[in-house]
């Protein structure tokens, strides 16, 4: 039994990039502190709000505590639950999308029923943006980089009620209440866009899956980490980073010939695997393209090499 290795010059072991897990710290960060923005704007401008649809205070509470509360401390327990269970970025993207388009939808609302729908569909929304983005973390950051990667992401709360304050009483004072919702939830459905499309073209290796990307920016190698795939521009070759068992039996007229003339019959195994090292990953891409997905070619292609040392050894033994 041997084990043979697409061999090359020793590499630094590979790892993520840090640019790619500060690219999605920081993604996740923005939306952090678009949930409370959304959420202060009511607080924020409750005073137009009240003269505007005529609303009691006992009302505006209610709003901004109870039925905002009801759906978010409820709604969030599913919502974790479906995070784990399925593709977390996909989960955050639309509730930022919902709870977005729900504080344009208070920025429309004509009295206190439909601000109460809309008020209660931002609490629906913002119960998905927590869970899954601390799931995403712990799968991004190693664990021990994970506090300082929850302590940057928790920057989202102060920063979303300093703008509250700064962004939307500036715009309601020049314009009219309704405008900062407006605005707010325009930028918030145009992240949830920009989430989702990064989702569907960022793709990221895995333990078992290198790959290797080609076309613009040139080649790039991808172990343990990511990298943006873009259509008809790149080409991505994947490669099998786990041992691959490859059999050859020589038998009866294939059998092997022994130096004093004697056939023997052979059942021999190779495991071949690609070393975790960019050289080596790339080399298997150029080499063996995506046979490393198909031992069946993939023992096609290498079996004459294997029959042609398993016979060179046999010439040299005796019976």
């Amino acid at each position: 039994m041997d084990t043979l290795e697409l061999q090359v010059p020793p590499a630094p072991a590979a790892r993520r990039e840090p640019r790619n897990r500060g690219l999605v710290l920081g993604m996740l960060c923005f939306v952090y502190v678009l949930n409370f923005l959304d959420r202060q704007l009511v607080s924020i401008l409750a005073k137009p709000i009240q003269d505007s649809l005529q609303i009691s205070d006992s009302q505006l509470g209610r709003i901004t505590g109870f039925y905002f509360a009801l759906f978010y401390c409820f709604i969030a327990i599913p919502v974790g639950w479906l995070a784990d269970r399925t593709n977390r970025v996909k989960v955050l993207s639309i509730a930022c999308g919902l709870w977005s388009a729900a504080t344009a939808a208070c920025g429309m609302a004509a009295n206190y029923g439909q601000l109460v729908v809309a008020r209660m569909a931002v609490g629906v929304g913002e119960a998905g943006g927590v869970p899954p983005s601390y799931a995403i973390i712990s799968d991004t950051y190693p664990r021990e980089q994970r506090g300082t990667a929850m302590g940057i992401f928790n920057l989202g709360p102060p920063l979303g009620s300093a703008l509250g304050v700064a962004f939307g009483a500036s715009l309601a004072a020049a314009y009219d209440w309704r405008i900062p919702f407006y605005v707010v939830g325009a930028i918030g459905v145009l992240t949830a866009i920009i989430v989702y499309l990064v989702n569907w073209l960022y793709r990221r290796s895995s333990k078992e899956v290198s790959f290797v990307r080609t076309g613009l920016f040139g080649e790039k190698v991808v172990i343990n980490g990511g990298a943006f795939v873009l259509p008809i521009i790149h080409d991505v070759t994947p490669v099998n980073m786990n041992v691959l068992q490859l059999a050859v039996t020589r038998a009866n007229n294939d059998a092997l010939i022994t130096r004093d003339r004697m056939r023997v019959d052979i059942d021999a195994e190779f495991y071949v695997r690609v070393k975790p090292q960019r050289e080596a990953v790339a080399v298997a891409a150029a080499t063996l393209g995506r046979r490393t997905h198909q031992p069946d070619q993939l023992n096609a292609l290498l079996s004459g090499k294997y029959i042609s040392e398993l016979r060179t050894v046999a010439s040299g033994r005796t019976m």
